[in-house]
């Protein structure tokens, strides 16, 4: 594909910056993947101290085991708190990066087009230029047949 110096300057630039886009993105959606799985650990190990909770309750606790495991409940409760607020975090990162790396593809698809404009006005000119050449080529040859 011919293009002016410019163009491909500007198209290596946009490419560039969608690589690093795309590079930062995927770094946040993995990062948020691991504050999601942290959170649903919290929440498994949540659902499971409280059925331990509940079975000791019906076996019956002392008041210091009781207050033990509603002090270790209240404990897990911030944590998972803290967690969600961690992940919504994260979340609203990818969304960041998202939107970064769909500017940049935008950019990057926008100097495509143009330099596929440019290749198509390149191609057009040539083959009015070879058309002509071969019209040109095309009447010598007629001429010189008429005049023998």
């Amino acid at each position: 594909m011919t293009r002016t110096p410019a163009l491909s300057k500007l198209m290596e630039v946009a490419r560039r910056k969608t690589d690093v886009a795309a590079q930062l993105l995927g770094a946040s959606c993995s990062r948020s993947r691991e504050e999601e799985n942290k959170l649903a650990l919290l929440l498994d190990y949540r659902r499971d101290y409280q059925a331990r909770f509940d079975a000791a309750i019906r076996a019956g606790v002392d008041r210091v085991e009781l207050r033990n495991f509603h002090e270790f409940l209240r404990k897990l409760d911030v944590a998972i708190e803290q967690q969600q607020k961690i992940v919504a975090q994260h979340q609203g990162n990818v969304a960041a990066r998202r939107d970064e790396w769909r500017a940049a593809n935008r950019s990057l698809k926008s100097f495509d087009t143009l330099a596929r404009r440019e290749q198509a006005a390149t191609t057009r000119r040539e083959r009015k230029r070879e058309q002509r050449e071969h019209d040109e080529t095309a009447a010598r040859a007629l001429r010189t047949a008429s005049r023998r």
